[in-house]
């Protein structure tokens, strides 16, 4: 595990190395989530998804954010969706989430 301190604006800086491709074998994704904005949220939902077509990259099995257990509602309602749809086909683990009826008309 590599532990580093990102500067502002440095987690989407991050996963967007990730998404292309960087870090194959990345397969438990921590970060600190105190400053945690929609953009950043976004940018690691675009960093699955972008994994997930890359032959050879391996399937992330876990994300843990760090600092902030409430994360994962700082996300706007697509945004959550995007990172379920990513997440849940490989995850052995995920943050504690609380349901929204709003997932409700989705199915």
């Amino acid at each position: 595990m590599v532990t580093c301190v990102l500067p502002p604006g440095g987690l989407s800086k991050l996963t967007r190395a990730v998404a292309g491709g960087a870090a194959p074998l990345l397969q438990k994704f921590h970060f600190d989530a105190s400053d945690c904005n929609e953009d950043d949220l976004d940018s690691i939902a675009d960093m699955l998804e972008a994994r997930a077509l890359i032959p050879g990259c391996k399937k992330l099995e876990a994300l843990e954010a760090l600092h902030n257990e409430d994360w994962f509602d700082e996300a706007s309602l697509e945004t959550e969706i995007r990172l379920l749809r990513a997440l849940l086909p490989f995850t052995k683990a995920l943050p504690v989430l609380t349901w929204e009826e709003a997932f409700e008309v989705l199915s």
